[in-house]
């Protein structure tokens, strides 16, 4: 359970930064909103995962989803390209996040 609500935080950071992107330097109303209600939605789910999780593991799990699903969001929504160097950084972000979550507390 604690799992999946650092997970949608690291969703709702990911969604806050497409806000950001599309906020074009505070000049859409209605994006810039975005980026603080994403950015103080992800503060929050991640505030109370932390309850149960050390600090260090739940920040890497955290940032560590939030830059794999940023960079699938790039691709996605921005048409940004991946080069191989990329794909074997996130590949290398997710274990990473495995290694660490495996481990025991």
């Amino acid at each position: 359970m604690n799992f999946l609500i650092l997970g949608l935080a690291a969703c709702a950071y990911v969604l806050g930064g497409i806000a950001m992107k599309w906020s074009d330097g505070f000049a859409n109303t209605s994006a810039t909103i975005g980026v603080f209600v994403g950015f103080g939605i992800g503060a929050a789910l991640q505030t109370y995962a932390m309850r149960l999780e050390s600090l260090g593991v739940g920040y890497v799990v955290v940032l560590g989803l939030e830059a794999v699903l940023a960079v699938l969001a790039g691709v996605l929504l921005f048409e940004e390209t991946l080069a191989w160097r990329n794909v074997a950084g996130a590949a290398l972000v997710i274990a990473g996040i495995v290694l660490m979550k495996s481990a025991p507390l």
